[in-house]
């Protein structure tokens, strides 16, 4: 009986760790688009972006990309048109189209109908990711 328990004990723990292997967390998906892989030099910075994400809302602060002054860019993730997120003509990174203005650049208040975020991976990656974030955490617009 003792056996018995213990088997059905392992049988339920083993499924449990291996989901949270399988499937990356929001936290863990906003990263690697925002910040591509831990080799995060290749746009000439030594540190990572900063970032934090509330319901659908990603901030960006700090010397964003290949910019010395410090800002704050923040997306609203829901207002991406999913469909239109395309590799840019330089190949590093995405850019989408958004319902109305979804990209909003401080201190200046400066407005943007598009997503677009560089972080040195290839195209198939990233669009595995954003298919990930777009599957479990996000909805994205869904129309124009």
């Amino acid at each position: 009986m003792k056996k018995f328990l213990i088997l059905i004990l392992f049988s339920i723990l083993i499924p449990i760790q291996n989901s949270s292997a399988v499937s990356p967390s929001l936290e863990d998906t906003i990263d690697f688009l925002i910040n591509g892989d831990e080799d995060h030099e290749w746009w000439g910075f030594e540190s990572k972006i900063g970032w934090s994400i509330e319901g659908c809302i990603l901030t960006l602060k700090g010397n964003i990309y290949d910019d010395d002054q410090p800002k704050t860019i923040v997306y609203d993730l829901n207002k991406v048109f999913v469909h239109t997120i395309k590799p840019p003509s330089n190949g590093i990174g995405f850019r989408g189209d958004c319902k109305g203005s979804c990209q909003k650049i401080m201190p200046n208040d400066v407005e943007f109908p598009y997503l677009a975020l560089k972080n040195g991976v290839t195209w198939k990656r990233n669009s595995k990711a954003l298919t990930h974030l777009y599957s479990n955490f996000c909805k994205g617009a869904s129309s124009f």
